[in-house]
């Protein structure tokens, strides 16, 4: 699970910190980051609330760090995603460049 290491060195906290804090043993985190055991679900659901991203972002399946909770969606935010299904690629890559050009902006402002 080298996503493992990643989230804890995103979050600047060492093995032990980790462990203390899911109740469980360093030997243990050490193991699931090298790949020598898998966590049981009970802890990978820990995990997973812990670093905020889903269990499928967590084992590798996916990389989108997050489910997207759709019963949570507005009705401007689906139409949204509906017209975004229907860009072409090169399309696609405009809008979300212009959103992380939005995001920076916000960021400067603040």
């Amino acid at each position: 699970m080298k996503r493992l290491r990643e989230l804890r060195k995103e979050k600047k906290i060492n093995q032990l910190k980790l462990a203390m804090d899911l109740n469980i043993t360093q030997a243990s985190i050490s193991k699931y980051e090298m790949g020598k055991r898998e966590p049981s679900l009970e802890v990978l659901e820990k995990l997973s609330d812990y670093f905020g991203v889903s269990t499928d972002y967590l084992i590798g399946k996916t990389n989108v760090r997050k489910n997207l909770d759709v019963k949570s969606l507005k009705e401007d935010e689906i139409n949204l995603v509906i017209k975004y299904q229907q860009l072409t690629d090169k399309e696609k890559e405009m809008v979300q460049n212009y959103i992380d050009f939005l995001k920076e902006n916000r960021k400067k402002k603040s």
